[in-house]
This record gives C-alpha cells, structure tokens and sequence, in this order.
C-alpha cells in the first residue's frame, strides 16, 4: 500500500534473464508493475535494472508471461496463481492485452543526480517509470516513514489507450504551449 495504491503482487524475487526482480504486481489498472528496491541511494545501475526487467517482462507473449507469473507465484508471502491470464480476467473483468509495456518503478531511501536525471528523462518520454524515496523518522520507539514521489510518468505513458483523463490532460499542455485558453 505504500508503494502504490490497489497495487496486487504476484511476484517476489521473481528470476529474469537479467537477474531478480523484486516485485512484480498489477495496478489497479491491469497493467504489469515491475518494482525495484534499494535499501540505499538508487543509481544509475537501479535505472539500468529496472529497465532490463520491464524489456525482458514486455518481449513475452501472454503466454509465456502467465507461465512464467504461475511458476514463481506463491512464494515470500505472494499469492499462488495457477493460471495468470485466467486470473487476470476475474481481476480485472477483460483479458490480457496482447502488448504490453510494465510500468516501472523505482524506490529507494534517497536518489542519486544521475538517477533522478534518467529517471526524470524517460518519464517525460514513452517510458511509464516512478521514482519513490522513502525517509524515516524516529521518535522515542516509534519509527515512521513519509514516502515522497520525486518522479512519475507523463500520464500518457501510463496507458496503451488514451483516456479521458489522458485526452484532456493533453489538451491543456497544448492550450498552454500555444497560449489559446481564451478560445
């Protein structure tokens, strides 16, 4: 819940051909989301992983994706799936898009220049990638954590079909860029 709201993992430590993904979920949306942690400052190397996963998540067919979700399910508190995509459609109502890009995400305990300008770069862009930092503070026995998003997604990234959020969120940077919000 801290990460993202009506986030449902399906995936921890979840192998790839690059290595362990932390996290793997699906928005409330239906869309894939790849989560990678640092207990430190994310660097350019957490960009550079992040990346790696969502391409090697993004170049697997439906099928191969739900294989791969079904045989790694079930472990480190994560909810055992026996069939993704049949999962999915009780989830979210409608089957697996046959394309799809992960959104991205990357959280650490603080960001590095090089990472927040990566980060900052590909957001703008078609790249659906977040950057949360978590700061944690004490008092007496108590800790507490406040959660800051340094960067998230242009929300045209966010989603493969435009919606009337989208649409309209669009149409007021382009009022703005050509200085028409009189007409």
């Amino acid at each position: 819940d801290l990460l993202m709201d009506g986030l449902k993992l399906v995936g921890r430590q979840t192998s790839t051909s690059g290595g362990p993904l932390d996290l793997l979920g699906v928005d409330g949306d239906g869309r894939l989301v790849v989560v990678e942690l640092k207990r430190g400052t994310l660097t350019r190397e957490a960009v550079a992983q992040v990346i790696d996963y969502g391409s090697y998540l993004a170049g697997l067919e439906p099928k191969e994706l739900s294989e791969h979700i079904s045989q790694r399910s079930g472990y480190l508190a994560t909810e055992r799936i026996e069939d993704f995509l049949s999962w999915y459609q009780e989830q979210f109502a409608k089957s697996f898009p046959a394309e799809q890009k992960p959104r991205l995400l990357l959280v650490g305990l603080g960001v590095d220049e090089r990472a927040r300008r990566m980060v900052s770069f590909l957001a703008e862009g078609e790249i659906d990638i977040s950057l949360i930092t978590f700061h944690a503070f004490a008092q007496g026995e108590n800790l507490f954590l406040a959660r800051q998003v340094e960067i998230e997604a242009e929300p045209s990234a966010r989603s493969a079909s435009s919606t009337k959020y989208d649409n309209l969120h669009r149409l007021r940077k382009r009022v703005d860029q050509f200085k028409v919000a009189d007409f």
